[in-house]
């Protein structure tokens, strides 16, 4: 029961098997079960990528070769490993004095939706 929770990405959900328990498994209730080295190195990994994606002040890089963590700095964010600065939406070298490209994308089909609405 516990593999299949990580291996679906489901850690969070792992709960005690004795019948009538349920109780929620912390972190060393699921290091002492005695998985295997590859099992806890998966679940590790799970639990990082989630306590990361929680945070409001960090994420990942999005360098395809890096992928470590990078703080956020107002809108934009800042690699740990590669010192890539990036916007936070477009995922892009940082852009300070230009508007992102996707938030434009998004005001053009706000205001196209307004204008049917008007038009209508």
């Amino acid at each position: 029961m516990i593999v299949s929770k990580i291996n679906e990405g489901q850690f969070k959900l792992i709960k005690c098997a004795v019948a009538d328990c349920q109780k929620a498994l912390n972190d060393m209730d699921v290091k002492n079960v005695g998985l295997d080295k590859s099992m806890l190195d998966k679940y590790e990994e799970f639990s990082v990528q989630s306590a990361i994606e929680a945070m409001d002040d960090m994420c990942w890089c999005p360098v395809p070769t890096c992928g470590s963590v990078a703080a956020i700095e107002s809108n934009s964010g800042r690699c740990q490993h590669c010192d890539f600065h990036f916007c936070l939406d477009c995922k892009q070298h940082v852009h300070p004095y230009k508007r992102c490209l996707v938030n434009r994308l998004d005001l053009l089909a706000e205001y196209a939706d307004q204008m049917k609405v008007i038009t209508d």
